[in-house]
């Protein structure tokens, strides 16, 4: 297993074989970091060449999305393994997970997982001109991108575009109605909503609010990890930081009088 993020320890990739299944867990974003971390291609390919007696893949997806290229050249990779492929969405798969999603020969929902299409985007800086190939590269990679989703759901690419350009979010019934899911699976773990709401969709203008506190069970919970925390920390909640001491710094008459007249 691979932790994806300190600060959010539930976010992880996993792949685990067991009874000629390899599973992947892709429970955080695609592709690689500033430090060269994260889910991409390559962890794939280990896992697949270190496995090659397993018969079938099943992949598991709570994901806010990342990469394209990545999302693309893994969905690449597990088909040209020439292996059935299961895909579960257990809560989310955005963005460039939802292209990866589409690599399954079945792709089955979780009771309240959500999949969302968008057109690429980027964080660019040049002049006019540079500008302009940018925008020109982004429809490109659009347009690659609504053709993996035509070729998997049957839809027009007219109307594949036209949900892109929304950024549209689909419920389970949608997706199996357009054709992006093909079934549905059981609920959400507790597990799997506390990663969902840990992800940050401020870059999303359509997404709806999602938070691991559905019930007051998982509510319960979360409110217990909170106080074993405080307790094995001996430091109540609200009990205020006590403020540091200064620290004297012994001087001469002189350099004192130098130390006033400047403040003056």
């Amino acid at each position: 297993m691979i932790p994806m993020n300190a600060k959010n320890p539930l976010r992880k990739f996993e792949a685990s074989a067991a009874d000629n299944v390899l599973t992947f867990l892709v429970y955080s974003d695609i592709g690689a970091d500033y430090f060269g971390d994260g889910i991409t291609a390559s962890s794939f390919a280990d896992a697949l060449e270190a496995n090659p007696n397993c018969t079938s893949i099943l992949l598991r997806i709570n994901s806010p999305g990342g990469d394209p290229f990545e999302a693309t050249a893994i969905l690449n990779l597990l088909q040209s393994a020439g292996k059935p492929i299961t895909v579960i969405i257990d809560g989310v798969a955005c963005s460039a997970a939802s292209i990866l999603a589409m690599c399954g020969n079945e792709v089955l929902m979780g009771q309240g997982s959500m999949i969302m299409i968008h057109n690429a985007s980027t964080i660019f800086y040049g002049n006019s001109d540079e500008f302009i190939k940018m925008a020109d590269t982004l429809a490109k990679v659009s347009s690659s991108m609504a053709d993996i989703y035509v070729k998997k759901t049957g839809l027009s690419k007219e109307e594949v575009q036209t949900m892109m350009d929304a950024e549209t979010w689909l419920s389970v019934d949608e997706a199996i109605a357009k054709g992006f899911a093909t079934g549905t699976t059981n609920a959400a773990s507790p597990e799997v909503k506390a990663i969902t709401s840990s992800f940050d969709f401020k870059m999303y203008k359509n997404a709806p609010k999602f938070d691991s506190k559905t019930d007051g069970k998982d509510n319960v919970q979360v409110e217990v990890n909170l106080t074993a925390k405080t307790e094995s920390l001996n430091v109540p909640a609200e009990t205020p930081a006590p403020t540091p001491s200064p620290i004297p710094i012994p001087m001469s008459s002189t350099e004192k009088a130098k130390l006033e007249l400047a403040i003056l």
